[in-house]
């Protein structure tokens, strides 16, 4: 396929993924807040919205355009997006054990309103995160049962989806809360893979932008850091959902060109498709290198957006590239801030 014609398709499949997700964002954002006030018709808001998630994700290249929408929203409202982030990763994940589609969407309800609780902590307590007193990190523990004392209240709630929400930040070695659980078959299956996908996304989006790890990193820092703390199956899962490189990676070729990951490779998950950053030619002749087919150039490194410049970043921004080709002149958000 030429290279613009492929550059086309990406966009085209972007433009697609970020409608769909930004109508889930706005879904997600209104259900939770339905649940925390007490209307009941947040419950069947939320299936519906996971059902239509669920189906979405079934077309074979809405999975990677999701990934490259999720690298370039804006976390403003970082509550919100990320319990879409993790709702969709977990969507992805849960595929890879099996699961029947009921048990998908339940795994999928417990992901979205994993931190509801999290609504009935003080804001101040939430901004101040990681830097919490003894007594404010007490406080802030203790949104697993805040969240279930919400939710356990409407009839149909599936109490499988409820232990994510009670169980998402207890870990496979006791080191986790709000009950210290210990071992596998002390913590819910949902729960174990929600643990993983939870904890990935916060890594790839801290507050700090200095401490954002790159999607890479983030998985590594999972696979080898905090091996006890997970379990080991579900980031598998999700290593082969994103691959070596998930999309999103900003990469250094050996050429010395620098690009970003685009699309996974699930023959060579180390040969992935790459978009090329190119400082003379125009966005909407960017240029996508099939890694597979170029055995010649190899990736020699993760890079960080603050690892490139901001010219760079800002030509790799898919939304960039997408509002640039639709004539869009809103304000450009590059990559780099994010």
């Amino acid at each position: 396929m030429p290279p613009t014609e492929a550059f086309g398709q990406y966009c085209e499949g972007f433009k697609k993924a970020d409608r769909a997700y930004q109508e889930a964002y706005q879904q997600s954002k209104a259900v939770m807040q339905d649940l925390s006030v007490g209307n009941v018709e947040g419950v069947q808001k939320a299936k519906e919205m996971v059902c239509t998630l669920s189906v979405l994700l079934e077309s074979p290249d809405a999975p990677t355009s999701m990934l490259n929408v999720m690298v370039a929203n804006d976390m403003g409202e970082g509550m919100f997006m990320h319990a879409l982030n993790v709702c969709t990763l977990c969507l992805m994940v849960g595929k890879e054990f099996d699961l029947t589609e009921d048990e998908l969407h339940m795994l999928a309800l417990g992901a979205v309103f994993h931190d509801i609780g999290e609504l009935n902590v003080p804001g101040k307590i939430l901004l101040k995160r990681p830097n919490l007193t003894a007594r404010e990190r007490a406080s802030y523990h203790q949104h697993p049962q805040y969240g279930k004392d919400t939710v356990r209240k409407f009839a149909g709630f599936p109490k499988e989806s409820l232990a994510v929400i009670y169980q998402h930040h207890e870990r496979l070695d006791g080191s986790g809360y709000p009950m210290g659980l210990k071992g596998e078959e002390a913590i819910s299956l949902f729960s174990r893979i929600v643990m993983v996908v939870d904890r990935y996304d916060d890594l790839c989006n801290d507050p700090d932008v200095e401490k954002r790890l790159t999607p890479s990193e983030a998985l590594s820092h999972l696979f080898v850091k905090h091996k006890a703390m997970f379990w080991s199956e579900a980031v598998v899962a999700l290593v082969r959902v994103l691959g070596v490189y998930p999309p999103g990676s900003l990469v250094l070729l050996s050429n010395e060109s620098i690009g970003m990951v685009i699309n996974i490779n699930l023959t060579n998950r180390l040969r992935p498709l790459v978009l090329l950053f190119n400082e003379e030619g125009p966005s909407d002749q960017a240029e996508i290198l099939d890694l597979e087919e170029d055995e010649d150039i190899t990736i020699c490194q993760n890079l960080r957006p603050r690892d490139v410049s901001q010219k760079a970043a800002e030509y790799l921004n898919p939304r960039n590239m997408v509002n640039f080709l639709a004539g869009d002149t809103a304000t450009v958000f590059a990559s780099a801030s994010h």
